[in-house]
């Protein structure tokens, strides 16, 4: 079976707890342009809600997904499962990585899927699409990840 893998990664100045929690919760994804809802079908276990076994639709201009929360380790790492998404090749996985480095968090999103039998011009399309989607979709976490860090930092603030 030939197989193809999708990675993305950024830098952000928060610490992984931060960038985890917003990268993972489905209700953040509703803030992302282009997206229409999202929905928890299933809560997981042992992390509030998001965590594995969660199963979560995510429904967005031109199509849905439905995933599985496969395992997770707070904050470190979160993977799923497609099992439904609008690519015509079989998911066989994603992961969110989260890294303490210097200065915040390296994030690297990446997903693989099943390329056996596709034409090479396919997979470099698939690729690219998933690419600009995991991109597109991680740039707009992390500027809610922001965005809520300078607003707790602002009430603290006012708050003295």
């Amino acid at each position: 079976m030939k197989n193809s893998e999708v990675r993305v990664q950024l830098h952000m100045r928060l610490p992984p707890e931060k960038v985890f929690d917003i990268f993972t919760h489905h209700e953040n994804y509703r803030q992302i342009p282009l997206v229409l809802n999202t929905k928890l079908i299933q809560q997981g276990k042992l992390h509030p809600s998001n965590g594995q076994n969660a199963i979560r639709e995510i429904h967005f201009v031109g199509g849905s997904l439905k995933e599985v929360v496969t395992d997770m380790h707070y904050p470190f790492y979160w993977e799923y499962l497609f099992l439904k998404w609008p690519l015509p090749v079989q998911h066989l996985g994603g992961r969110m990585q989260f890294d303490a480095v210097e200065n915040g968090t390296l994030v690297t999103w990446s997903t693989q899927y099943n390329a056996d039998r596709l034409p090479k011009i396919v997979v470099k399309t698939v690729d690219s699409i998933t690419q600009s989607f995991l991109l597109y979709a991680a740039k707009a976490l992390a500027k809610i990840a922001l965005k809520r860090h300078e607003n707790i930092k602002l009430m603290m603030f006012n708050n003295r």
